[in-house]
């Protein structure tokens, strides 16, 4: 039962891991395309995808990290499975 509990935390943080750095990319991605470095008619399009991006990261890491109210958090503190 321990080592599920072991596995399932080094899971959830490598998924953290991966969400953060992926989001320190799309940052990066977004600082450089605002100071000029994307061409004028691409449009406008893509800057409401990175708000999307980022709004939906951050719901991810908010149900990592708020303990007792989430699937996640509730797996992680059990040890099981919950449908």
């Amino acid at each position: 039962m321990k080592i599920g509990v072991d596995v399932l935390m080094v899971g959830l943080g490598v998924q953290l891991a991966t969400i953060l750095f992926f989001c320190s990319v799309v940052g990066r991605f977004h600082r450089h395309t605002r100071g000029g470095y994307i061409n004028a008619s691409a449009g406008e399009g893509w800057r409401h995808m990175l708000i999307a991006v980022y709004v939906s990261s951050g719901l991810i890491v908010v149900s990592f990290l708020k303990p007792g109210k989430g699937k996640r958090a509730n797996e992680s503190r059990s040890g099981r499975c919950i449908d």
